[in-house]
């Protein structure tokens, strides 16, 4: 018979339930914990990866740090966000000038 941990992994994953296959592998050997960690990761599933490894320091450390990798990206895509909308609002402003402009010398 098969592996149990890794018959209810792929049950979950075939439903698409990430959070379930990551405690099905939590419940497993080292290879599997460290696709847990992968699939915590690839799905951002931090949180559920803090709860299940609390207990296992060394995995938890992991996934804290992933955690903090993620959010740092996250904020650089925000700031980057708020540039682009900062920009496209200076674009635009001077875009309606630029008409009104054109549009004053045209009229008699």
């Amino acid at each position: 018979m098969k592996d149990p941990v890794e018959m209810k992994y792929k049950i979950t994953m075939d439903l698409k339930k990430y959070d379930k296959a990551v405690y099905e592998l939590s419940k497993g050997n080292e290879e599997q914990i460290e696709r847990s960690f992968n699939l915590i990761k690839q799905h951002n599933l931090y949180h559920q990866g803090l709860k299940l490894y609390a207990n296992n320091e060394k995995i938890s450390k992991r996934v804290k740090e992933a955690l903090g990798n993620f959010l740092f990206l996250a904020k650089k895509v925000l700031k980057i966000s708020k540039v682009i909308i900062f920009t496209s609002i200076k674009i635009t402003k001077c875009l309606v000038w630029s008409w009104k402009a054109v549009d004053a010398m045209l009229k008699p």
